[in-house]
C-alpha cells in the first residue's frame, strides 16, 4: 500500500490516527511559547529548581519529582498546565484534525488535537484510561489520552492517571485496561494506521502489540521528521513504512488528494456477521420430508420455523415454548444478559431460532449472529451506535467468547 491509498482510507473514515509528541510541535501554549517535547521540558523544570546544566536529566518523570519536592504538587500542576495547554495550533495540525478518523490515540498530555478540532468546529471527546469504553455510545469522535489529559489534571491524578515520562510509551495501565481491547480491534479493522510524530525506538509495549497483531505492516505508516536517523527508520520498517517527510509535507499530500477525492458513502445496515429474521407472509406447505428432517435429523426449514412461531395454531411445525415469554419478561425488567442452556440435543438451537422470530413479532430489533467475518468489530460498533433497543442472539456462545469480549467494549444499555 502506498501513502496515497492510506490517505484516501483516512478521508473515507477507515483509518486510525496515533499521535506522539512530534505532532504537537509548533503549537503555542498558555505561556505564549511553543509546546516542547519531554526532554527540554525536563531541563526547564530543573532550571527553575536552580540546577546547573551539567546536572540536568532528560527524564521528565525524575525532573518532575525533583520539582515537586523542591516546590509543591500545586506548583507542578500549574507548571504543567501552562506548558501543555495549547491556545493556538498550526495550519498543519488543523488539516489533520479535519479528517474523520475512525479513532484517535495519543500519548500526549496536551490538548493540541482537541483545539485543532475546535477551530474546525468539529466535536471531539477527550477520554483517559479512567473512563470506560462502553460509557460512550459514539466512539468515532474519541481522542484517547493514554498517559493522561492536561485538562483533567488534578492533585489526585498527578501520581496515578497522569503518567510523566521522558518518552512516549504505552503504560502498564493501558495494557490492563479495556481500551487495549479496543485498540487491538482498531488495529485489525482499520484499513490504514497512521502514526504522526511518534517514535517506536523506546516503546517496547507498542512494539509487542503491533508485532503480535497479524498483517499490520503493509497498512501502517509512520510520519516522522525529515531529520530522522537511518537507525530509527530501520527499526520502524519492522512494524510499518517510515516516511521522513514531516507533518507539513503530509498535509500537502492530503490537500492534493482532497481536490479529486469522492467520499465513499457507507451503506446502512449492511451486515455480514448478523442477520435479521425474515418471516415470509405465506410459507410453503409442510411436507412429510420437512417433518422427518426435523424430528429425526434435527434439521429444520427456517421459513417454516419462523412462520409457525408467529402463527402457532394455524401453522403447526414446532412446539410453542413458554420460555419465550420468560425471556421477554426478563428483557422488560432490564436484564441485559440472558443465557439459554440445557443438556446436549435438547433443542437449544431451535429454541434460539424461534426466539428471534418471537422477539421480532413483539417489536424488538433482533439480530442473530451467524458467522465471524473480519467486519465483525465494525458491525458491532455500528449496531451499538444506533438508537433504540437491540437484541443480539448468539447460538453456541462458547465458540465465540472473543466476539463477546468485543461486544462488551462497545455495548451500551440498549443492547441486550
Amino acid at each position: 500500500m502506498e501513502i496515497r491509498e492510506a490517505i484516501i482510507h483516512a478521508l473515507d473514515g477507515d483509518a486510525i490516527l496515533f499521535i506522539g509528541s512530534g505532532f504537537s510541535l509548533g503549537a503555542i501554549n498558555e505561556g505564549n511559547k511553543k509546546i516542547e517535547t519531554a526532554t527540554p521540558l525536563a531541563h526547564k523544570l530543573l532550571a527553575e529548581c536552580d540546577f546547573e546544566e551539567k546536572d540536568f536529566t532528560n527524564d521528565l518523570g525524575i525532573a518532575s519529582r525533583i520539582y515537586q519536592s523542591a516546590k509543591s504538587e500545586i506548583d507542578l500542576i500549574e507548571f504543567l498546565r501552562k506548558e501543555y495547554t495549547a491556545i493556538d495550533v498550526t495550519p498543519e495540525q488543523e488539516i489533520i484534525a479535519q479528517i474523520n478518523w475512525q479513532r484517535i490515540y495519543t500519548t500526549n498530555y496536551d490538548n493540541v488535537f482537541e483545539l485543532a478540532c475546535e477551530k474546525n468546529k468539529k466535536k471531539i471527546q477527550s477520554v483517559t484510561l479512567s473512563d470506560r469504553p462502553n460509557d460512550f455510545k459514539n466512539k468515532s469522535n474519541l481522542c484517547i489520552h493514554i498517559n493522561g489529559d492536561i485538562k483533567r489534571l488534578t492533585q489526585e491524578k498527578l501520581n496515578s492517571e497522569f503518567k510523566l515520562t521522558n518518552v512516549s510509551y504505552l503504560t502498564e495501565d493501558f495494557n490492563k485496561s479495556e481500551w487495549l481491547t479496543l485498540f487491538r480491534s482498531d488495529l485489525q479493522t482499520a484499513k490504514s494506521i497512521i502514526f504522526i510524530g511518534y517514535s517506536m525506538q523506546y516503546d517496547l509495549d507498542l512494539q509487542r502489540i503491533v508485532y503480535l497483531t497479524p498483517k499490520l505492516i503493509d497498512k501502517t505508516f509512520f510520519i516522522i521528521s525529515e531529520q530522522a536517523s537511518k537507525t530509527e527508520q530501520a527499526l520502524i520498517k519492522t512494524f510499518g513504512m517510515p516516511f521522513p517527510i514531516g507533518i507539513k509535507k503530509l498535509t500537502e499530500h492530503i490537500n492534493e488528494i482532497k481536490k479529486n477525492h469522492v467520499h465513499i458513502t457507507k451503506l446502512p445496515d449492511s451486515y455480514l456477521c448478523f442477520s435479521k429474521p425474515k418471516i415470509k407472509d405465506f410459507p410453503s406447505s409442510i411436507l412429510d420430508i420437512d417433518e422427518f428432517n426435523l424430528l429425526v435429523r434435527g434439521e429444520y426449514n427456517i421459513d417454516n420455523l419462523y412462520y409457525s412461531t408467529i402463527n402457532p395454531t394455524d401453522f403447526v411445525y414446532s412446539i410453542h415454548r413458554s420460555k419465550h415469554e420468560e425471556v421477554i419478561n426478563l428483557i422488560k425488567t432490564g436484564e441485559h444478559n440472558i443465557l439459554i442452556h440445557s443438556d446436549l440435543g435438547n433443542g437449544k438451537s431451535i429454541f434460539m431460532t424461534t426466539l428471534t422470530a418471537f422477539l421480532s413479532k413483539e417489536g424488538y430489533n433482533v439480530l442473530r449472529f451467524n458467522k465471524y467475518y473480519t467486519t465483525y468489530n465494525r458491525e458491532i460498533e455500528q449496531i451499538c451506535q444506533k438508537e433504540g433497543q437491540h437484541i443480539l442472539v448468539f447460538d453456541d456462545y462458547m465458540s465465540y467468547i472473543d466476539c463477546l469480549k468485543e461486544l462488551k467494549i462497545h455495548r451500551t444499555n440498549q443492547i441486550c
